[in-house]
C-alpha cells in the first residue's frame, strides 16, 4: 500500500497538483489543461479530450443534419522522446537537451511536437521572407537608416496627412523647387513622390513666412549657443579631442530653411516608423529646444544626399551630450521621481530617446557602447519615475469629447513615450543580446491608441473619431498580453479581448516576446520556458494574420513577420542545441556582423512553419 501511495505521489499535475497512478491517466488529465487541444461541440460547445468520448456526445447532441468532422490523430503510441532517440529507438530521458545527444555532440530537438499545431497555423507557412532584417543588420552598410530609407523608397503605402504642407523653397527662400530637380538620388529622393504633398509643421496654421520669422531664427540662434556651450564643456571634459566648436559650419546647417526641410522629412516620412509625437501641436516656436533640436537632426538623418543633411552628423554627439546632461533629465533621475512631471519634462525625454535612435542607428560599436553604458539606463530611469510604463487613459476613449482632446494627448503622449522606449530596449535586446532594461512586468499601462485617433488634426475629428471607437473591453496591457499567450489555455483570436488590437499593438507585442526569448535563453531558463514561447509566437501569429488582413501596416508594421520568424528561429535553433554562431553563443555584442550571420545562415530554412 506504501508503494502505491508513493507511486501515486510521484504522478502528479504540474498545473493542478492532482495526483494518478498511471501515467496514461495523467498524460490524459494533463491535455485537459491545453484548451487549443479540446474537440468542440458544435451544438453545445463543450470540449472534449478524446474522440471516442466527443463522437459519442455528438450523436446525441448534434442535429443529425448537420455534418460533424473531426480530427484525425495518428494511430499508435506518440513518441515523448527527442527526434534522434525516436528515430534511433532508444530510451531519451526527455531533457532539453537529454544527456545522449549531450554526451553524443549532436543536436537534441523535439521538433515533431508542434508540428501539427504549426502546420495548420495559416496560409503561406512554407517560407518566410526576411529581405528587411537582412538590410537592417548588414554591418557593411553605413547604418540601420538605409533599411528604413529603403522602406521609404519603396513604401506603396498612402500615407493620410494634413492637406496644407508648405512646398520647400530654393535656396533663395523665393520659389519652389522643380519636383524633378530636388533631390535626384539617394534617401532623400522619395521626398516628392507625390503631387499634392503638405504638411504645415509649425501648429498646421501658419505660411510659408513662419519659417523666415525673427523669432524661428532666434531659436537657431540659440540652438547653435547651446551646441557650443555643451562642446566646450566636453573639451574641458575630454570626452572629445581638443578640436574647437565649428561655429561657421553650424551657422550654415542650423538655419531656418534647413529646419523647414528637416522637420518637413520628418513629420512625412520618418514619423510613421517613430510615432511618439503629436504633429497637430507641434509648434516649432513654442516646442522645447532639445526636442526641437531632435526632430531637426532626425530629418537630416534621412535628407542625404543635401550637403547639410551629411553635415548635421557631426553634430550628433555634441546634441547628445546636450539634452542628457539637460536639467530636466537630472532631476528627475535625483528626485526619484518626486519632482513634477511638466511638458518640457516629457519632451526632453522625447529628444533623449530619439536621439538614442539617431545615435544606435549608426554601425559605430564605440557609439553604441556609449549609449549602452551611459545614456540607455539614465532614459529607461527617468521614463519610470514619471510612472509612464504604467500610464493609462483617464477615461475610456468612447467619453473623451473636443473639450478633453487636450487631456487625450496628454495621456497618449505618455503612453506612446513608455511603448516606444520600450521597443528601443528590445532592439538592443534581440539584435545585440544585451540585458534587457525594461522589465515586462512593470509594462501594466493602456496600450498606444489607434493612429488615426492620436493624429486627427483638429479636436472636432477627433471627438467624430472617439465615438467610432470599438466597443468592448481595452485592449490588454502588454504585459497581460504576453502573459496570456504563453498560458497553458487561451480563449482564441476571436474573444473580445482582441477585438481593438492593432497591427501596431500586436508589433509592440511580438518585439517583447523577442526579448523574453533573448532573456529566457540567455539566463538558463529556456528548458523550462521554450515550449510557452513557441507557442505564443504561433497564437501571436493568427492574431496578426486577423488583425492584418485589411489593415494598412505603417512604419516598422510592415515587417511584423519578420519579427515573428527571429523569435521561432532562436527558439528552434537553441532547442536543436546549435550553438555555433556566435550571436547563440556571446552576449553584449555591439555589432550587427554577429546577428546577420545568424540570419544569413538560417534565412532559407522553412521557418514559415515555426520548424527549422
Amino acid at each position: 500500500m506504501a508503494h502505491h501511495s508513493n507511486m501515486a505521489s510521484r504522478l502528479q499535475c504540474s498545473t493542478c497538483e492532482k495526483t494518478y497512478s498511471r501515467i496514461s491517466h495523467l498524460r490524459r488529465h494533463e491535455a485537459t489543461h491545453g484548451s487549443h487541444r479540446l474537440i468542440v461541440c458544435p451544438s453545445c460547445s463543450k470540449g472534449f479530450v478524446r474522440i471516442d468520448v466527443a463522437r459519442r456526445h455528438m450523436r446525441s447532441c448534434v442535429d443529425d443534419q448537420k455534418d460533424i468532422v473531426l480530427p484525425t490523430a495518428k494511430r499508435g503510441k506518440k513518441p515523448k522522446a527527442c527526434d534522434r532517440c525516436s528515430q534511433s529507438k532508444v530510451s531519451c530521458d526527455l531533457e532539453t537537451p537529454c544527456t545522449r545527444c549531450r554526451s553524443s555532440g549532436f543536436p537534441c530537438s523535439y521538433l515533431r511536437v508542434d508540428a501539427h499545431t504549426v502546420t495548420h497555423a495559416g496560409p503561406g507557412s512554407a517560407k518566410t521572407e526576411i529581405p528587411w532584417l537582412l538590410r537592417l543588420t548588414n554591418p557593411n552598410a553605413f547604418g540601420t537608416e538605409d533599411a528604413v530609407s529603403h522602406d521609404i523608397l519603396t513604401d506603396d503605402l498612402v500615407v493620410e496627412e494634413p492637406s496644407n504642407m508648405l512646398l520647400p523653397l530654393e535656396m533663395d527662400g523665393t520659389k519652389p523647387l522643380p519636383q524633378g530637380d530636388m533631390f535626384p538620388w539617394g534617401p532623400a529622393a522619395w521626398m516628392i513622390d507625390d503631387e499634392n504633398f503638405t504638411l504645415d509643421i509649425d501648429g498646421m496654421n501658419t505660411d510659408q513666412s513662419t519659417f523666415h520669422s525673427p523669432a524661428l531664427k532666434v531659436r537657431m540662434e540659440e540652438m547653435i549657443a547651446e551646441l557650443a556651450k555643451t562642446h566646450d564643456k566636453m573639451r574641458r571634459d575630454e570626452l572629445v579631442d581638443d578640436t574647437p566648436f565649428e561655429a561657421s559650419l553650424a551657422h550654415t546647417v542650423f538655419t531656418t530653411h534647413n529646419l523647414e526641410h528637416f522637420i518637413w522629412v520628418y513629420f512625412r516620412r520618418v514619423h510613421p516608423y517613430h510615432p511618439i509625437l503629436h504633429p497637430p501641436s507641434f509648434h516649432c516656436e513654442q516646442v522645447s529646444l532639445p526636442l526641437l533640436l531632435c526632430v531637426f537632426l532626425y530629418g537630416a538623418l534621412f535628407s542625404t544626399p543635401l550637403d547639410d543633411a551629411i553635415s548635421a552628423r557631426g553634430f550628433f554627439h555634441t546634441a547628445e551630450e546636450y539634452i542628457y546632461s539637460r536639467l530636466e533629465m537630472r532631476q528627475l533621475l535625483t528626485s526619484g521621481g518626486n519632482s513634477p512631471c511638466t511638458t518640457t519634462t516629457i519632451e526632453v525625454l522625447q529628444a533623449a530617446l530619439s536621439m538614442i535612435i539617431i545615435q544606435t542607428s549608426k554601425n559605430d560599436a564605440v557609439v553604441r557602447r556609449r549609449i549602452r553604458f551611459e545614456r540607455f539606463h539614465k532614459l529607461n530611469a527617468a521614463v519610470r519615475y514619471t510612472g509612464a510604463f504604467a500610464a493609462k487613459h483617464r477615461m475610456e476613449i468612447s467619453e473623451y469629447t473636443a473639450d478633453t482632446w487636450d487631456q487625450f494627448i496628454e495621456d497618449e503622449l505618455l503612453i506612446r513615450l513608455a511603448h516606444y522606449t520600450g521597443m528601443c530596449n528590445n532592439f538592443m535586446v534581440g539584435l545585440f543580446n544585451y540585458p534587457s532594461q525594461v522589465y515586462l512586468c512593470e509594462m501594466v499601462g493602456d496600450m498606444p491608441s489607434r493612429r488615426n485617433l492620436f493624429e486627427a488634426d483638429t479636436s472636432q475629428t477627433f471627438a467624430a473619431l472617439a465615438l467610432l471607437e470599438p466597443s468592448g473591453p481595452r485592449p490588454l496591457s502588454l504585459a497581460k498580453s504576453v502573459s496570456m499567450l504563453m498560458h497553458d489555455s487561451w480563449p482564441g483570436p476571436t474573444d473580445e479581448v482582441y477585438k481593438r488590437a492593432t497591427p501596431e499593438d500586436l508589433l509592440i507585442v511580438m518585439s517583447s516576446i523577442g526579448t523574453t526569448i533573448v532573456v529566457s535563453r540567455t539566463n538558463c531558463l529556456f528548458p523550462a520556458s521554450s515550449r510557452a514561447l513557441l507557442l505564443a509566437c504561433l497564437r501571436w501569429k493568427t492574431l496578426w494574420d486577423a488583425a492584418t488582413s485589411n489593415a494598412q501596416k505603417p512604419g516598422f508594421t510592415k515587417h511584423g513577420m519578420e519579427m515573428w520568424w527571429l523569435s521561432v528561429a532562436i527558439i528552434k535553433v537553441q532547442q536543436a542545441g546549435d550553438m555555433s554562431s556566435d550571436y547563440m553563443s556571446k552576449v553584449a555584442l555591439d555589432s550587427m556582423t554577429s546577428v546577420n550571420e545568424f540570419l544569413n545562415r538560417y534565412k532559407d530554412a522553412p521557418n514559415g512553419n515555426a520548424s527549422l
